[in-house]
């Protein structure tokens, strides 16, 4: 009977630090939520038909309308979530709390897929992920929260879940909603040029999930008149490089306060430096290194790195290389 008590009470064990992680994220989600006026627009768009609007800056471009609409998905979820809120007599005492709730649940479904893949092994990742969900959202570090942040993490969580249970062909059905969520998913379709099989069977895939990918996003930007956003604009490239190795912003008013330690190289609370550092052998584990090298290269052309919440849907693929799950399973060897 112990033998089976054992198990049972580890797991319970992991939940209840679950369940507590969960409590910390809505605090810090509910602190920040209030201190940028985009972290409250984007929850209430589709209840309040908020419109974004466009900046020209030394950095290029800012059109938030074309970049945020398409998030549907994200924008829907986040208005239907605070929504509750117009019902009160003061809705900005409530949105906080509405918005640090959804944020922790979120972030207790991506803790439960956790649990649900690795069992006993979960806990690694469900610190890690706790780590850098509570490092992007620490106040004081850009205090920025938007509504697809932890969806997206959720999604990027499945990924590696199902690549781990060698069910990575499955992913293939939720891959347009994690797109409709946010569009930064549309990476993950590189996975599929590297699974078991013929050339032509990985090619074959790897269009079927672009395919997907793609309507996705096209039917996205169709329905919110967002088309005309592709373009390469070295701007964001040259500040980001400049930040890197200067420490230095066009706009410091914009995060007033970052400072010397929130220098991108403890991004997701170092998870990202330690992910190239790891010597990389097996066949899933390069092929994630590809997926994160071509992230990371989207992030320096069209977003501000050291915005740290832009980098949170990644900490899955970045924690697989230091779990035992991930370095000895000969499971983890065969997508």
């Amino acid at each position: 009977m112990t033998r089976y008590l054992n198990p049972f009470r580890e797991i319970l064990a992991i939940a209840v630090i679950s369940t507590a992680l969960c409590v910390m994220v809505y605090n810090q989600a509910k602190i920040i939520a209030p201190l940028a006026k985009h972290n409250l627009e984007t929850f209430i768009s589709f209840n309040q038909e908020v419109r974004f609007g466009y900046a020209e800056t030394d950095i290029g471009l800012l059109d938030l309308e074309k970049d945020w609409r398409p998030r549907i998905l994200s924008l829907l979820a986040g208005s239907l979530a605070t929504r509750p809120a117009f019902l009160t007599d003061n809705p900005a005492t409530h949105y906080p709390r509405l918005i640090g709730l959804y944020s922790a649940v979120w972030l207790g479904l991506t803790f439960f897929l956790l649990l649900l893949t690795f069992g006993r092994e979960a806990l690694f990742p469900i610190l890690g992920t706790f780590a850098a969900v509570a490092f992007a959202y620490m106040p004081g570090m850009a205090d920025r929260i938007y509504p697809w942040d932890l969806p997206s993490l959720f999604f990027f969580t499945l990924f590696v879940c199902l690549l781990h249970r060698q069910r990575l062909n499955w992913f293939l059905l939720v891959l347009p909603l994690a797109v409709l969520f946010k569009e930064t998913a549309v990476v993950l379709t590189l996975a599929y040029l590297f699974r078991a099989g013929t050339g032509t069977k990985r090619l074959l895939y790897f269009a079927a999930a672009a395919a997907l990918a793609f309507f996705a996003k096209l039917s996205a930007d169709l329905l919110t008149d967002s088309l005309g956003r592709f373009t390469l604009d070295t701007g964001f490239l040259k500040t980001n490089v400049r930040y890197l190795i200067r420490g230095t912003f066009p706009y410091p008013e914009w995060y007033p306060g970052l400072t010397g330690f929130s220098h991108p190289l403890f991004l997701n609370a170092g998870l990202l430096l330690a992910f190239f550092l790891y010597p990389f052998r097996s066949h899933p584990l390069g092929m994630l290194r590809v997926i994160v090298l071509c992230y990371v290269a989207g992030m320096f052309f069209y977003g501000i790195i050291f915005e740290y919440r832009i980098w949170i849907d990644i900490t899955p693929l970045l924690l697989y290389p230091l779990m035992p799950a991930g370095k000895g399973n000969p499971a983890a060897e065969k997508t």
